[in-house]
């Protein structure tokens, strides 16, 4: 339900539909912020799992996923602060996996395609315009 026009509450206006929220940019922003909450805890998850081969597994195929549905359904705009935290959360779990630091070199190179000598990491800044653009166009 809308509530006054006031600045204070326009967080509070907008819904959750079909797994996406719609609603003013505060609100679409906390909601997004409620979310990387969850990642984090997530990710502390994948990170203390004591096998690396299941830490780097459960990073690819599922943790690096998570966001491609809110990068199809949200204004690139708003997810970019949201991409960047959420990209140093994969960085964070890498370097768990491998037990040292991961500087802007090898991190990148771990974001090309496993074809390309990479480790298949996505970078999510990359796609975000072009996901959102396929999902209005369709």
């Amino acid at each position: 339900i809308y509530p006054d026009n006031s600045p204070e509450t326009a967080h509070l206006y907008g819904c959750r539909m079909v797994g996406t929220w719609i609603g003013t940019d505060e609100y679409i922003k906390a909601n997004l912020d409620h979310k990387l909450v969850e990642l984090k805890r997530e990710a502390d998850l994948i990170s203390e799992f004591p096998d690396p081969q299941v830490q780097n597994l459960m990073l690819r195929w599922c943790f690096s996923q998570k966001i491609t549905y809110l990068q199809r359904t949200t204004s690139p705009d708003l997810m970019s602060a949201f991409i960047g935290q959420f990209d140093q959360m994969k960085r964070d779990i890498l370097t768990s996996i491998l037990q040292c630091p991961v500087d802007d070199t090898l991190w990148r190179q771990c974001c090309l395609n496993i074809h390309d000598g990479g480790v298949g990491l996505q970078i999510p800044e990359n796609v975000a315009h072009a996901a959102y653009i396929a999902c209005i166009h369709c």
